[in-house]
């Protein structure tokens, strides 16, 4: 596109820009590392369904003044029967498949419309100066409006009225057989290496619907982790993130005055965690108590039939601009150029099995 009259900006660099920015916040969920969504939950865009997001909306959302959102269901039947002998002449039972009715509720996020005055500014110099930053405070929009909240506001479950992390859990409607993701233990416990078996062994432990342990996915979780205190204790017991051989363990030097040191070697716990994330965003204690305090434990290969949490996507987020042509609104009334970014999402919870939280305090 031919550029305006003058050296004011040209329409066809902007576009380029704002199509090159799109592009990669449409893709970008599947290749940030930054973003901690995609990591810890299943996201419903279609990308490990063969293309076909498999949420279904089942209701609107009302404000007041119209649909402010929808609401999405995700329905997932685990495998909730035990093996059990079956003699010889005794006719096999039957029984209905247990269905756990997961919902997300999606709305749409933005931000305000920025004006970029045509005569005094430079839209392309400004726009183009931030781009990046653009990308990735939009790339990271849903950690941000959405999963902060989910995994901090511990909200009650649509499907048995529970918290999500709960200490006496039934593994199944009418089950007299409970567990716990809600474990805790002591900045002691902590400090020595023992209070990290707490929760490994929390998640590896958690009985399936059908009573059983479940697999190797619960064995060697992903471990999340509010500040880079916890982040790196959790690396220096399990060598994580650091060269071969550089695994660093808590020894006790001074066992009568309980003060502990460091020494190098190679960690029993090396190689027990599929990875380790960190995640500021979740310490708000102001907002959310306690929430500098915990750790987490995530089996994150359950994909969309084993999620521990869903994103539910109907738009990512996608940037916007106005006045390009002089005869849009903002370019006549306010002689500007406008830009904003804005999505429709919803995150919401999977299966409370796939994930141990484990307060650390006292």
């Amino acid at each position: 596109m031919a550029g305006e009259q003058g050296n004011f900006f040209s329409t066809g660099d902007i576009s380029q820009l704002v199509n090159g920015v799109n592009t990669v916040l449409t893709t970008m969920h599947m290749t940030n590392d930054e973003a901690i969504y995609s990591k810890i939950a299943f996201v419903d865009n279609g990308s490990t369904t063969g293309g076909t997001p498999v949420g279904r909306s089942v209701a609107g959302v009302q404000n007041g003044s119209g649909q402010a959102g929808e609401l999405m269901h995700y329905p997932m039947s685990p495998v909730s029967q035990p093996g059990k002998a079956w003699p010889t002449g005794v006719s096999r039972g039957e029984t209905q498949p247990l269905v756990v009715n997961a919902y997300v509720t999606r709305q749409r996020y933005g931000i305000d419309t920025e004006l970029i005055d045509l005569d005094t500014q430079d839209p392309y110099g400004l726009l183009s100066g931030k781009q990046g930053m653009i990308i990735s405070r939009a790339g990271r929009s849903i950690d941000v409006l959405g999963m902060v909240d989910t995994i901090n506001g511990n909200h009650s479950t649509t499907y048995d009225g529970l918290t999500f992390f709960h200490t006496a859990r039934p593994i199944k409607p009418g089950s007299a057989i409970t567990f716990s993701n809600d474990v805790t233990c002591t900045n002691a416990q902590w400090a020595t290496g023992d209070g990290f078996v707490i929760l490994l062994d929390a998640i590896a432990k958690i009985p399936w619907f059908d009573g059983m342990l479940k697999d190797g996915a619960m064995r060697k979780p992903l471990i999340l982790c509010p500040t880079n205190s916890t982040m790196l204790k959790v690396m220096q017991l399990t060598g994580f993130g650091l060269p071969d051989g550089m695994a660093l363990i808590p020894q006790a030097v001074d066992a009568g005055g309980g003060k502990f040191g460091v020494g190098t070697g190679t960690s029993p716990y090396k190689g027990r965690v599929m990875g380790v994330e960190l995640f500021e965003d979740l310490a708000n204690p102001t907002v959310y108590p306690n929430s500098d305090q915990y750790v987490y434990a995530i089996a994150t290969m359950g994909g969309a039939l084993q999620p521990a949490f869903i994103v539910s996507p109907k738009r990512m987020p996608y940037m916007n601009v106005y006045g390009l042509d002089s005869s849009d609104e903002v370019r006549r009334k306010f002689g500007s150029i406008g830009w904003d970014w804005d999505g429709f999402w919803g995150v919401g919870y999977g299966l409370p099995q796939c994930v141990v939280r484990m307060r650390i305090n006292g």
